[in-house]
Order: C-alpha cells, then structure tokens, then sequence
C-alpha cells in the first residue's frame, strides 16, 4: 500500500479553519468530534449563504510550498500544539512556524517595550535578554525595533532560545532590517505566526499578535514604552490569562507613560537588582 500524501493533516486543518462558520472555538470542536482533521474536513457543512473566507487556491498553495521547503503548521488540538496557546479560549486554529517547534513549549519570558526606545533602555532590555539565557529561559518576542530586537539579541548571544512571533507571513520579515536577526531566532528557537505566508504587516495584525505573546511566555516583562505603547496589549493579555506581569524601572522606564499604565493593569514594579529572582520564579 503506498503511504498517504505528506502534509494532508495540515492543510486539511487549514482549509477547515478558513471554512464559512469557522471560527477558532468551532474549529476546536469539530476537531474534538473527529478522528482527524480530515474527517473534520469532509464531515463539516457550512451554513447556508454564508460569506466565503480566504484562503484562496493560492494561499493554500503558499502553505503547502512552505510544508515543503521544511516550515511547519500546528494546528490547535493536534499534537505539537503549544500547551500554553489554548489558554486563550479562542487560540489560532493554526500556526506556521520557523525553525524548532519544541521552543514553544520550554520556560520563556515574553519581554516587550516601545519601539523609540534610548541606547540605555536598549542595553538594559540586552541584560534582560542574557539573563534569561543563563536560567535557562527564552525569550519571546514581537520583533520590533528597539526592545523588542534587544532583549531577543542579549538572549540570542547568551546562547539562549529566541520565539518571534510576527504580525506579517512567517516567510515575511518585518522590519525588514531584522531578516538575519529572525534567522537567528529560527536557528536558536522559532519564528512563528498565524498568518498565511506571503501575507504582508499591517497595523492590526501586530495588536492581535500580542495575545500570542503574552500566551506563550510564562510571564510578561515590560521595560519602557510611550502611553500608548502596543506593549501594554500584551500586558493586558497576560493579566487576563493570569501570568505574571512586571514593569522594570531601569533605565528610567519607571518614568515612562507605559509603566505608569502597566502598573495600573496589575503589573509588579520591578527595580533591576530584583530581577535575578523574579526570572528565577519562573523557570
């Protein structure tokens, strides 16, 4: 008998999360019903005139090109699904990911801050960086410049696991000054993202990334930020999934408008000299 097609799992998966009347709750529940996501596949019905939703022809191609030059697709429920992403309630169906898909599941500290951060914030979110290294924790981030780049940087160079999560394709660096940084993070941990490859950034796609950030660390860490900073985002989702959540003052961050507000969301104030023992609680 010859061995079934590669893949097919996975873009069943993914035509049936793009299927009319399929959001991520239902998508977990017809997979619960079903052996498979195959029979999902074959067992659903849309409803009646209900809008039709991407992917196209296209698009299921681009997923399964990227299957074949060695990307992943998890699919919620399945069996390298992280864990920590169903603590969402409404996790992505799926995710397309670079590099080693078991970073997701080891100890990591989602560390954001504000992209117009000062050299001295930068250096302090690459101390961060290096100590999570050290304990044994990753990094997960969004990439961004700034504190973003920095912590994953510090980690990066400590020889520690870096988890970007993008707002654009997996296949889509953005900025695009980060493609070798993003190279590394997938030689050292996983880049990841729910959305198609190929798909382009927009501003939307970064404010819904950040509840994949805050789900995928074991706490959040914020180092400095304006007022209307998308870090606090992730601070708002940690506090809502019931993760740790801190604010660190150093570098003058106490003095930032997202510190103030990070903290009014339930965030610890951290002073530097705790912060040895703050990651050490989380490993």
């Amino acid at each position: 008998m010859c061995p079934p097609p590669p893949f097919l799992d996975e873009i069943a998966a993914l035509r049936l999360s793009r299927l009319p009347g399929v959001g991520a709750a239902r998508f977990r529940s017809l997979l619960a019903l079903h052996p498979s996501p195959i029979d999902a596949l074959a067992a659903y019905l849309p409803p009646p005139s209900s809008p039709p939703k991407d992917p196209t022809l296209d698009g299921l191609q681009r997923a399964l090109d990227w299957l074949l030059l060695g990307g992943s697709l998890l699919y919620a429920s399945g069996p390298r699904y992280p864990a920590r992403l169903l603590d969402l309630g409404e996790p992505p169906p799926v995710i397309f990911c670079h590099g080693d898909v078991g970073a997701l599941v080891r100890p990591a500290i989602t560390v954001v801050g504000g992209r117009g951060a000062s050299e001295e914030v930068q250096a302090a979110a690459r101390r961060v960086g290096a100590r999570c290294a050290a304990l044994g924790l990753g990094v997960v981030s969004g990439g961004a410049r700034g504190v973003d780049a920095a912590a994953l940087e510090g980690c990066l160079e400590a020889g520690g696991q870096g988890v970007v999560v993008l707002g654009s394709g997996v296949d889509v660096s953005y900025p695009p000054e980060h493609e070798e940084l993003f190279r590394r993070c997938a030689a050292q941990g996983v880049v990841l993202s729910e959305l198609l490859p190929g798909t382009a950034p927009r501003r939307s796609f970064f404010v819904t990334r950040n509840r994949i950030l805050a789900a995928l660390g074991r706490a959040s860490l914020l180092l400095w930020g304006e007022a209307g900073s998308g870090a606090l985002v992730t601070v708002r989702w940690a506090r809502r999934l019931g993760r740790a959540a801190a604010a660190l003052a150093a570098a003058g961050g106490q003095g930032s408008g997202a510190f103030q507000k990070a903290r009014a969301l339930g965030a610890e104030g951290l002073q530097e000299d705790r912060l040895e023992g703050w990651l050490r609680s989380r490993r």
